[in-house]
């Protein structure tokens, strides 16, 4: 669920993009690979707990 409400020209914007490069990724296997071997890594998982993990598992002790 979005907290806001959305413009449906962008939503459909949006959606229109991501197919064309879907297909452009499709056509282009290498051009895909490459782009996967560019994203930069995932940063490293919270070592500090959130809230709600405090909150969870105390509930579960």
């Amino acid at each position: 669920m979005l907290r806001k409400p959305i413009n449906v020209s962008v939503l459909r914007g949006a959606v229109n993009l991501a197919a064309r490069r879907h297909q452009t990724l499709e056509r282009r296997p290498d051009r895909a690979r490459q782009l996967t071997e560019e994203l930069a890594p995932l940063p490293p998982e919270r070592q500090n707990r959130g809230l709600f993990a405090k909150i969870r598992q105390f509930l579960q002790a």
